[in-house]
């Protein structure tokens, strides 16, 4: 039989009209809660992870569980003949109480040359002077010792012997720098590093290597370069690490 005349509006459901259980996971809206998308990156302080407390799920921010005291990548640069590399006061802030900086695989345009740090508490206007003393050893067992007391700039991230550029020449190495924002101390350095020698590919040098700028400023920035010519090649990193 047709009906004539307007249908009746279907009554509003409630909560009482759903049996408990019977809207399964495959009848939900996959914008509520799904995986379709990958966030791809550590997440921010503020982006929220759900959690089961007791049975109530609830919902925190990234900021109350990631901890503190690890090392966090800031930056990654390959370097092509460039005259150096820099970290300026985008990355050089009181965020981080301390930083470490990796240097691979570094190649020099010039023969026998000198690979330098600078540091400037004026986002590289200026640079600092340094006390440093590096401990060496070559292949061959010979130990060699490079020191300044001067107040120099230029602090050399290994000892006495220079770096060559044939074939096969490279150098390698860390550094880490403690508390650089700090102004009731000087900024400390330690690190280490590997190089082939100027004279051969097969001859190689390590440094244990240390100091401290003389000026209790504020460090927020930091370069790289050697002592004559580009990087021709090599890859950078810093880390920075927060106590909180």
């Amino acid at each position: 039989m047709a009906y004539i005349g307007k249908i009746p509006a279907a009554a509003a459901l409630t909560a009482d009209d759903i049996s408990d259980g019977i809207i399964t996971n495959a009848k939900l809206a996959q914008d509520i809660i799904s995986a379709e998308t990958a966030l791809g990156a550590e997440p921010a302080d503020t982006d929220e992870i759900l959690v089961s407390d007791a049975g109530t799920l609830k919902r925190m921010d990234y900021s109350h569980i990631k901890g503190g005291g690890s090392w966090e990548k800031l930056l990654h640069t390959t370097v092509s003949n460039a005259s150096l590399i820099a970290f300026n006061s985008t990355y050089i802030t009181s965020t981080y109480q301390d930083y470490k900086i990796y240097w691979s695989n570094v190649h020099c345009a010039t023969d026998q040359v000198v690979f330098e740090l600078f540091a400037s508490a004026d986002n590289g206007s200026n640079f600092l002077g340094w006390d440093y003393a590096n401990h060496g050893l070559k292949d061959d067992g010979n130990h060699s010792v490079r020191h300044s007391n001067d107040g120099g700039l230029n602090f050399q991230m290994h000892q006495s012997e220079n770096i060559g550029n044939a074939t096969g020449e490279a150098m390698s190495g860390f550094i880490e720098m403690f508390d650089p924002s700090a102004t009731d101390t000087r900024t400390h350095f330690l690190g280490q590093s590997v190089y082939n020698l100027g004279d051969s590919a097969n001859a190689h040098a390590s440094a244990i290597m240390g100091g401290g700028t003389q000026s209790t400023s504020a460090v927020n920035y930091i370069k790289f370069s050697f002592s004559s010519g580009n990087i021709s090649s090599g890859e950078f990193t810093l880390y920075g690490r927060k106590i909180t």
